[in-house]
């Protein structure tokens, strides 16, 4: 997945600077949060793809907003799991409500 991510930078003088940078991060997830003000899915969890940016096995909560693209990767998927992916993801059985 795609997501900005804020990173610190340090000059040879010792001095800091910060930025916000787009980077893909993939994630094992740990933990589930679904944010029912803001209408966010929170995921949490380490980063199993090392980058530039985000070293490998680094903690971090990513925010699923609605209409924002993800990709969802899972070892076995059984028949439940599949009916629900299926029912959410058609628009005329969605309901964010």
């Amino acid at each position: 997945m795609l997501f900005f991510r804020k990173v610190q930078n340090e000059s040879a003088t010792g001095s800091t600077s910060s930025s916000r940078v787009r980077t893909k991060l993939t994630i094992n997830v740990e933990n589930i949060d679904f944010d029912t003000q803001a209408c966010v899915l929170r995921l949490k969890g380490r980063n199993v793809e090392e980058n530039h940016y985000v070293k490998l096995g680094a903690y971090h909560t990513l925010d699923l907003e609605l209409n924002r693209k993800f990709v969802l990767y899972k070892d076995e998927w059984d028949s439940v799991a599949l009916d629900r992916i299926e029912s959410a993801c058609n628009p005329t059985k969605v309901s964010i409500f």
